[in-house]
């Protein structure tokens, strides 16, 4: 029921709640910094990474188109070495592939299982899940403070630079364990 003797003005907040925590840093944690010099190495290192396991992934798609056209054409050890050839560059492909997206899993935060599986899916999704990847880790770059390009990526030297920041930071005496 309204009550007609209080006036909307009179009406006061609720009192403010206190803080529930301290607004000093905590062991482990800089403050302003984002992640760690190891993350911002390995996701740096799956970046790069993708790309070897893409030039392996059309490596191996052209091998094998090129083995279903020229079946009949060629001597069968020419057939041989070319499905062999397939092969190692799947096989590279995967293993690129694997280590690319648990680096980036580190990097992001994530289990390392999940890096695993992104690792056995990319070569299968094609194109668009390996830009995906690349997005995920370039986005996580970003957060450390480097800068893109649109169409450019992520600067090798500019991720360097940035690590070699956050290791002197690390290792400086004042930062708190």
């Amino acid at each position: 029921m309204y009550n007609s003797r209080i006036m909307p003005d009179e009406i006061q907040a609720p009192p403010q709640a206190p803080p529930t925590m301290a607004s000093y840093p905590r062991a482990g944690q800089m403050s302003g910094i984002y992640g760690t010099s190891e993350k911002l190495t390995r996701l740096y290192r799956g970046y790069h990474g993708l790309s070897y396991t893409f030039l392996f992934i059309i490596l191996a798609y052209c091998l094998f188109f090129a083995t279903i056209v020229t079946y009949d054409q060629v001597s069968p050890i020419v057939g041989v070495l070319v499905g062999i050839a397939t092969v190692a560059s799947v096989v590279a492909g995967f293993y690129f592939s694997i280590r690319s997206c648990k680096d980036i899993a580190f990097g992001c935060s994530w289990k390392e299982v999940t890096g695993i599986i992104l690792g056995i899916v990319v070569p299968f999704g094609g194109l668009i899940v390996y830009v995906v990847m690349q997005m995920l880790a370039i986005n996580e770059i970003k957060n450390y403070g480097v800068s893109s390009g649109p169409f450019s990526g992520v600067k090798g030297r500019l991720v360097k630079a940035k690590i070699e920041e956050l290791r002197s930071l690390e290792s400086s005496p004042s930062m708190p364990v």
